[in-house]
């Protein structure tokens, strides 16, 4: 988690190592999206450990809404 440059060995792992290459303008967006996931989900995990927030779990269920959103029917 604390090696400087990851995303980028990330996407050079999957434009190289796994061959998006070979796919040209389409493997080329799917290594950098493939990063972006893997950031964006960093992000998110460090803002829940910063607020102190619990992750929300499959068994909360879908379709309760947020109770720091308010809510307009």
């Amino acid at each position: 988690m604390k090696l400087p440059g990851r995303y980028l060995l990330l996407f050079l792992y999957h434009w190289l190592v796994l061959g998006a290459w070979r796919a040209g303008r389409a493997g080329w967006r799917w290594a950098w999206l493939r990063c972006l996931v893997y950031r964006l989900r960093e992000y998110k995990l460090r803002e829940l450990q910063r607020t102190g927030l619990p992750r929300r779990t499959p068994a909360d269920g879908p379709g309760r809404p947020d109770p720091r959103v308010p809510q307009r029917d």
